[in-house]
């Protein structure tokens, strides 16, 4: 029996029948690798091809072959395609790029690392060019994932420690103010002055408080907690926050497993993003909160940098306010980054929730498109009975106590001061 060789390589031989059962066998090995698989010659003629590309083309391989990127694609792109052909010919070895492609048979789009090899006969002579492209979309998405992730951890480290001089300054500044608001007397000029230092102190000591949460530098005192009894006490406290025109839903899942946080932590998530998903909604809307159990698998982990595989009580904050583009998620947890106008907010609101979360091994995800509102889902670790997360561990000290007047001198950074303390 004598045959042809299929399309796959190009040319016309003679096989035995024990040959043509190896090329098939090698044909169907090749329509099943996930990756988009083809060939073509030097002038950019398609020679062969696999299933996967098929569905790029949006055409079976007898279609395609005989035929070149221009019969198939927009020009463009199939300049894009023949430059990087030549290139890898010119250059007579294999070469590498990212690829963005949409495919003809459904739609969807892939990223793909593809690798360009040229093709020599027995005589070393150019025959063509071997194309091999990997899906990488999810990858690069882990990627972007990780370094905004490293990012946030170098900006974390010095928001704290700039808030820890600079808190050590403020104190110096509240210190000496009250120390002078009990040597002057009462009805002076002097003394509404002294108030609106004292203020701006105050107000600075909170905002440094943010920084050092976003900073994971808080000091905290976690215990078990059910997060839907601590939600429900604060409800009734965000319902004022948010107003009267916004609807609040509560939707509490059942037997949600025990957390270990700090309760006052969960106030602040709830007040930053009660506020966030307020300011978003233009005149009437609805905020939902939402708690379940849910177990995060290794598929998920792939698709997500920050999760681990285990259990989590999921908390869910969404909206139908105005939604946000790709380009503002990138940015909404980096600290002062705000599309606020500056008398309504400091950018400090999601940068103090994702220090919360992440001193708390948790993570978040955001899920938000324009004019479609936003949705918040906060993943606390589960709390297993008899145990402690190893982060949120607090050394206490007992230190001696009495009833005395103690003065004391404290330096720092070269500045001194004395406060008094009572006992």
């Amino acid at each position: 029996m004598i045959t042809r060789l299929p399309y796959f390589l190009g040319f016309s031989f003679l096989f035995s029948k024990e040959v043509i059962n190896r090329e098939v066998l090698l044909s169907s090995l090749i329509n099943a690798i996930p990756d988009l698989v083809w060939l073509k010659d030097k002038d950019g003629v398609y020679l062969a091809c696999n299933s996967r590309f098929e569905d790029f083309f949006g055409a079976s391989e007898g279609e395609i072959l005989g035929k070149t990127d221009y019969d198939f694609l927009e020009t463009h792109l199939a300049d894009f395609f023949r430059t990087h052909d030549q290139n890898a010919m010119t250059k007579g070895s294999a070469l590498t790029n990212e690829e963005e492609i949409v495919f003809a048979s459904d739609g969807h789009s892939e990223l793909l690392e593809t690798t360009k090899t040229p093709m020599y006969d027995n005589n070393e002579e150019l025959i063509g060019i071997l194309g091999i492209g990997r899906d990488i979309t999810e990858r690069k998405l882990l990627q972007e994932q990780l370094a905004q992730s490293r990012k946030l951890e170098s900006v974390g480290r010095l928001a704290g420690g700039v808030a820890h001089d600079f808190n050590n300054m403020l104190s110096i500044i509240l210190g000496n103010s009250e120390l002078i608001q009990d040597d002057i007397s009462e009805g002076s000029s002097l003394d509404d002055h002294l108030q609106q230092i004292m203020y701006a102190a105050k107000r600075s000591a909170w905002l440094t408080r943010q920084l050092l949460a976003f900073a994971r530098q808080e000091t905290i005192s976690p215990k078990k907690l059910d997060l839907n009894h601590n939600l429900e006490g604060i409800l009734n406290m965000l319902r004022r926050l948010i107003g009267e025109n916004i609807e609040l839903v509560w939707k509490p899942g059942k037997n949600l497993w025990v957390i270990h946080m700090d309760a006052g932590q969960i106030d602040q998530i709830m007040t930053n993003l009660c506020v966030n998903a307020r300011d978003s909604i233009d005149n009437v809307g609805c905020i939902t909160i939402e708690t379940q159990n849910i177990s995060i698998d290794e598929a998920y982990c792939l698709e997500h940098a920050d999760a681990q595989v285990q259990d989590y009580v999921m908390l869910t904050i969404s909206d139908t306010g105005a939604g946000m583009s790709k380009e503002v998620q990138a940015h909404i947890f980096e600290p002062f980054y705000t599309t606020k106008i500056s008398t309504k907010g400091t950018g400090l609101g999601l940068a103090t929730v994702y220090g919360i979360m992440k001193q708390n091994q948790g993570f978040i995800n955001v899920y938000s498109e324009p004019d479609k509102g936003s949705a918040f889902k906060l993943f606390f670790p589960r709390c297993i009975a008899g145990e402690e997360t190893k982060a949120l561990k607090e050394t206490h000290q007992n230190l001696p106590s009495g009833d005395e007047v103690i003065l004391l001198l404290l330096v720092e950074d070269k500045i001194s001061f004395y406060v008094r303390v009572y006992g």
